[in-house]
């Protein structure tokens, strides 16, 4: 049986992605004067800033190793085979590299192997959104099924994922909640593919497709899913 933890066995990243997407929003001091117009020289210093907070999340999720991969560039496939990027990701080959806004802006995706908290390692990575105050650190969901078979049929056989998905969540909202101590965010999702929906945040529903953390005076307020299925479904 293939390895969940085999960085270089592409099939284990072909599938969506099993996410914590971080929106960090702007600094504080840009917007209180949200009414100017962004300075050249912030973006640099923004995107720093995006890179220590990843960083952070990287080393807390307990993280091992870091690579970058040959034939993708600023975070898109440079090579294809025929007309399918996902043909193209064969050919690729992980490098070490050290986890750094270099790492990030020439690669887009960083690779790495972390633990569970069943206990089985498997594959993971990070997607930096360098211009957008965002990113999200994933668990690839053929990966997650080859540690797990209950994670087979999900999304669409959603009567059981809550079961295996609530100790995933659970881990993911400890590690994000220990960033906030030092790095404050405004939002946090988790679930599948959560970074397609941070945009659409406007509170906290009663109803939820995802785990949410909010800032508080007491810091990140952690607000489990609570739907065994995906929104993208519905």
């Amino acid at each position: 049986m293939p390895s969940p933890s085999e960085i270089s066995d592409e099939t284990n990243w072909q599938s969506s992605y099993y996410e914590l997407a971080i929106y960090l929003g702007p600094p504080d001091s840009q917007e209180r004067h949200a009414h100017r117009a962004p300075r050249a020289h912030t973006r640099p210093a923004r995107r720093e800033r995006l890179a220590a907070a990843a960083q952070l999340i990287w080393r807390l999720a307990g993280v091992e190793g870091c690579f970058g991969v040959n034939g993708w560039e600023n975070g898109v496939p440079s090579a294809t085979l025929g007309d399918s990027p996902r043909l193209a990701l064969r050919r690729v080959i992980p490098q070490p590299v050290p986890f750094t806004l270099a790492s990030l802006t020439r690669f887009g995706h960083l690779r790495g192997v972390v633990e569970l908290p069943t206990k089985s390692r498997i594959v993971c990575g990070l997607l930096a959104f360098l211009d957008l105050d965002q990113f999200t650190f994933y668990l690839p969901l053929t990966a997650l099924l080859r540690c797990d078979a209950r994670v087979d049929g999900y999304p669409f056989e959603t009567e059981d994922s809550l079961i295996w998905r609530r100790p995933i969540d659970d881990w993911l909202a400890s590690v994000a909640t220990t960033a906030f101590v030092q790095v404050p965010f405004r939002l946090a999702m988790i679930g599948l593919e959560a970074s397609d929906y941070t945009e659409r945040f406007a509170e906290v529903p009663a109803d939820r497709y995802f785990g949410y953390l909010v800032p508080s005076s007491n810091g990140a307020v952690y607000y489990p899913t609570t739907h065994g299925s995906s929104p993208g479904l519905y």
